[in-house]
């Protein structure tokens, strides 16, 4: 909090709750007043301004000049109360007196203009989000408040202040490209039952034929 030049701070304040409407944001006030809520420290807060020119139609020659009459009528009227000290009949003389005036300024500024505005429109400001904003002292007891009202729109954010999603950032080796894989153990392979010689047991020895005996002898 930055203290101002006469010395005196402002409260820090936070958002309480965000509506897409104007209508929203007022009727969640409404509510905090009806709760006794103390709304001296309540704002709200328009994001995101906007020019908007809505056009209504084109201009030509005779709706310049309805326009500048329909002004001119009004202006004469207000003026013939005024100068005929509330006479009727002098209104509406001057009613007729200001709708004509009106009609040649009309028919004279759109003939000025040389066809580079042949349209009639009506400006505004517009908002896209309305921020409803507290004292930070008491943003927790307007939190709660906020939440037992239901919005119409069902839109009504309540976050103390809008979180942006964390970046993700891309993911780089920090090893070299010629680094090897680990090798994988290589399976031993299977021994052929058939060369291993069995076991001789221990004492016995192999068993020899019997000698023929030679022939001739007696």
């Amino acid at each position: 909090m930055e203290p101002e030049p006469g010395g005196v701070r402002q409260p820090r304040r936070v958002v309480v709750a965000s509506y897409e409407s104007y209508p929203e944001a007022q009727r969640a006030v409404d509510h905090l007043s009806d709760e006794r809520f103390p709304v001296e420290r309540v704002a709200i807060v328009a994001e995101d301004l906007r020019l908007v020119e809505q056009v209504t139609g084109r201009m030509g020659y005779g709706r310049a000049a309805l326009q500048g009459a329909g002004l001119g009528a009004v202006i004469g009227f207000v003026l013939g109360l005024f100068f005929g000290l509330f006479s009727f009949y002098v209104a509406i003389l001057w009613l007729i007196y200001g709708a004509i005036v009106g009609a040649i300024i009309g028919l004279v500024g759109h003939s000025l203009s040389g066809g580079q505005r042949d349209f009639s429109s009506v400006g505004g400001i517009q908002a896209g989000r309305y921020n409803v904003m507290t004292d930070e002292e008491v943003a927790d007891e307007a939190s709660q408040l906020l939440a037992e009202l239901q919005p119409p729109s069902g839109e009504a954010r309540r976050e103390t202040m809008p979180e942006r999603p964390p970046r993700e950032e891309p993911v780089t080796r920090e090893g070299p490209l010629s680094e090897e894989r680990p090798q994988r153990p290589e399976a031993t392979p299977p021994t052929d039952a058939s060369q291993e010689a069995p076991p001789s047991s221990r004492g016995e020895q192999p068993r020899r034929p019997p000698e023929e005996p030679p022939r001739g002898a007696s």
